[in-house]
């Protein structure tokens, strides 16, 4: 019964025009638990094209190493643990092997006890910075929970003060009848992004501007020896001392754009 559901889904999705690379299948939700292994090698025999993502709670070789073995191809990481101030000790051995062979790894945010209520909330340590570790590490690209907020426990859209100690802040405000906007909050927009998702759109440009330079870097060769140390300076400033300085990401972003200014053509 499950491999013809699952024929009939792809099939489905299929028919619709997309290809293999247009979509996924998930099945389970932050584990590796060997159940998911199992069922994962199911799915790879019914369909050996099919693209499978699993979140992850944790990423070391040792125990990601069957769930790689059953064809999984794109791994989202919890990465918020990684935000911590300091060298990235507890960084963790299997990104290489997650990020390589065609499979992805991407990071996300979501709430995380280790970092304090509301500190997981900040727009600049949480929804900027993650690009810029994701960028260190090899990941793919960066998500975000929530995108805006309509649940049964939440009586105001994210508008009202019973919304402050609640982990999942949105990125966007909607207005609608059920939610409307507060009586000092002028607006003709049904949607109103938060600063959240403006310095998640800085995030994605810092990330382009770095990748940018890397690529531009290694396409020197040993030429760009002296260019590499000046860019990993840069990187490693942000990385292990952004809580310092709040400007600190404005400046490191300009001194990005002029490196790239800066650096010959390659030959």
């Amino acid at each position: 019964i499950c491999r013809e559901f699952v024929v009939a889904v792809i099939e489905h999705i299929k028919a619709s025009g997309r290809d293999y690379d247009s979509f996924y299948l998930q099945f389970f939700d932050e584990t590796v638990d060997e159940k998911v292994s199992d069922f994962y090698r199911f799915i790879r025999s019914i369909d050996p094209e099919v693209h499978m993502m699993l979140t992850i709670p944790q990423a070391s070789a040792d125990g990601t190493k069957e769930i790689v073995k059953a064809g999984t191809n794109i791994f989202n990481y919890h990465a918020t643990p990684l935000m911590s101030e300091g060298e990235y000790d507890n960084v963790p051995d299997g990104f290489p092997i997650l990020s390589y062979g065609g499979r992805e790894l991407w990071f996300y945010a979501a709430a995380d006890s280790k970092t304090g209520a509301g500190k997981e909330r900040d727009p600049l340590t949480l929804y900027r910075l993650m690009h810029w570790v994701a960028f260190k590490h090899g990941a793919t690209g960066v998500g975000f929970w929530n995108m805006f907020r309509n649940t049964p426990r939440d009586s105001t859209g994210g508008w009202g003060d019973e919304n402050i100690y609640d982990s999942y802040w949105p990125f966007v405000y909607v207005i609608t009848d059920e939610y409307p906007v507060p009586a000092d909050v002028k607006t003709s927009e049904k949607f109103i992004p938060s600063r959240r998702w403006e310095y998640a759109r800085m995030g994605i440009e810092d990330y382009m501007l770095l990748k940018m330079a890397q690529e531009r870097i290694a396409s020197l060769g040993d030429a760009g020896n002296s260019w590499q140390s000046e860019f990993e300076k840069i990187l490693g400033t942000v990385l292990t001392t952004r809580a310092k300085d709040r400007n600190l990401f404005r400046a490191k972003r300009r001194e990005l754009v002029e490196l790239i200014e800066k650096l010959p053509s390659s030959k």
